[in-house]
């Protein structure tokens, strides 16, 4: 295998993990939301609203 295609299987392999980290990034935030919502009473996306509005 030569230089060209290690880089680029390293590439690869590095461009997976952050998809994959990002897929839990994402599910992190939605059950961070849902959390918020249950313990403040509100939607967390009409907080965000009400916070740009000021």
């Amino acid at each position: 295998m030569n230089e060209f295609s290690q880089l680029l299987q390293i590439t690869q392999d590095l461009m997976a993990t952050v998809e994959a980290q990002q897929l839990q990034i994402n599910g992190m935030h939605e059950q961070i939301a849902a959390l918020s919502e249950a313990i403040q009473g509100q939607p967390s996306e009409q907080k965000l609203k009400d916070q740009e509005a000021a």
